[in-house]
């Protein structure tokens, strides 16, 4: 179980950023004390060649300025505080006779290498001398930096100085960072935690949100921090989707109780002209008028049917189009021709104004489908005695179509919603119709890459407009 939970915890994004982020951490703070041990080494090095460069010049002005006798009692009566400084310095002759060696603490006796390493006695030139014993007073780290010079009667003057408090102060950074590399990790991996998990926090709502949203719970969303960047973005976007969803759904569940609501009632005056005619007697004429009913009520059912799938590929760009060149002024009056009739018949006045020659790209099945939706609704909402006008024209790359009438107009509250699939008004429930005229108008308009608009005429009435581009290349 144990193993089952590592391995869990393993394959998470959280521990794996936290890993990297931890080592990265360990990784900078090794490289800044690297990078610190070096810096002192070097600021203690140039130190010690510092001091014994300023042994070596104090010395030479003495020796130039009083003599070699002179610097050797100096160096006899400082012997004492050389040795417990850390001073090495050596006069000798050039035929190699030694005139006063001083040895640091721990050096004494004098070790056989150093006698036998020849020492430099050239400004500019240093050598690094080990201890070959480890003693008390000194560690296998220890060891002297020398440097010489060689004095205007051919003296050899060496001084060297010991890496004793070099090493002491290098062992103490040393310690210090071995005290302090715990709670660096540790704060590391704090660090690091904190940071992976605030970073994967939209994440995490993310998928709380999805689990909400599978569970049935739609109005889940995942919170916004505050900071603008791709995460936020992202639940953005997914709020977004899920209004749409929603949206969607709720659009569903309402287009299905309109479906249910308008199929009930032929459905139900089918059944009722089956039932009168089965409980009739046998008269070929009652059952004709039976059938003709009930075809005429399952035409009215494949219409909806028709246009339901009409609408659903317009929507999804996958309607299949005819374009061609469209003359509209035939395309309009082949629509008069068609409601002059019934606008006639009630009492309506039915005008038309078009350019000559206006042509459009488009399917003329579709777009003659669009306008009479359009002219029919208008006839049907026009009161006695009241007047459509039906003008076309060209307005730069683009066909506008306007339908007015001279009716009641529409609602405020409705006019964003008469484009929906199966949303009659109020008003429209009178008349009868499967509520997807207008939607169907909408799909045509954006299947061309147009719009329709609406709005009340301020003189009363509604304005339909539908808008074509001028030329439309046929989908493959």
């Amino acid at each position: 179980m144990f193993s089952s939970l590592l391995k869990n915890r393993r394959s998470s994004t959280v521990f794996r950023l936290t890993v990297v982020y931890t080592l990265l951490f360990v990784a900078t703070s090794l490289i800044l004390f690297g990078l610190g041990y070096i810096q002192l080494l070097l600021t203690i090095t140039n130190k010690d060649h510092q001091i014994v460069s300023e042994k070596i010049k104090s010395y030479t002005t003495i020796a130039e300025g009083s003599g070699i006798a002179s610097l050797v009692e100096e160096l006899k009566r400082t012997q004492a505080q050389n040795e417990r400084t850390g001073f090495f310095v050596r006069v000798a002759e050039p035929q190699g006779k030694v005139l006063s060696l001083t040895l640091p603490q721990g050096w004494n006796p004098m070790p056989p290498q150093l006698s036998r390493q020849p020492l430099p006695f050239v400004e500019g030139e240093w050598v690094t001398l080990k201890h070959p014993q480890v003693t008390r007073a000194l560690s296998p780290r220890d060891s002297l930096v020398i440097a010489g010079r060689l004095l205007r009667d051919g003296t050899i003057l060496q001084v060297g100085y010991s890496t004793h408090v070099r090493r002491v102060y290098l062992e103490s950074y040393q310690g210090i960072f071995l005290f302090i590399i715990g709670p660096i990790i540790l704060f590391g991996i704090m660090v690091g935690t904190f940071v992976a998990r605030r970073a994967l926090k939209p994440v995490h709502d993310l998928t709380l949100a999805t689990k909400s949203v599978r569970s049935g719970r739609m109005d889940a969303r995942v919170p916004l921090g505050e900071t603008d960047d791709e995460l936020r973005e992202l639940a953005q976007q997914f709020n977004a989707m899920l209004d749409w969803i929603a949206t969607l759904m709720n659009g569903m569940r309402e287009a299905l109780d309109n479906v249910a609501h308008d199929l009930r009632t032929p459905l139900t005056r089918m059944r009722a002209s089956i039932e009168a005619a089965m409980q009739a007697e046998a008269d070929t004429d009652r059952l004709r008028e039976a059938l003709l009913d009930c075809a005429e009520e399952s035409q009215q059912i494949m219409n909806m049917l028709t246009t339901l799938m009409d609408i659903s590929e317009a929507e999804t760009g996958v309607m299949q189009l005819n374009v061609k060149p469209v003359n509209v002024g035939d395309l309009i009056a082949s629509i008069y021709d068609l409601y002059l009739y019934s606008a006639e018949e009630k009492g309506l006045t039915l005008e038309t104004t078009v350019p000559p020659d206006l042509r459009v790209d488009a399917d003329a099945g579709r777009l003659r489908q669009a306008l009479s939706n359009l002219v029919d609704n208008a006839v049907k909402y026009t009161p006695e005695g009241g007047r459509i006008m039906v003008e076309a024209w060209d307005d730069a790359d683009t066909v506008r179509i306007t339908v007015r009438d001279s009716g009641p107009g529409i609602p405020e509250t409705e006019i964003p919603r008469i484009f929906d699939r199966l949303y009659r008004g109020d008003k429209s429930r009178s008349q009868r119709g499967l509520g997807l005229g207008l939607c169907l108008v909408k799909a045509i308009a954006e299947a061309h890459g147009g719009t329709i608009e609406v709005w009340n005429a301020p003189e009363g009435g509604a304005v339909f407009t539908f808008s074509l581009p001028r030329e439309l290349r046929a989908k493959e």
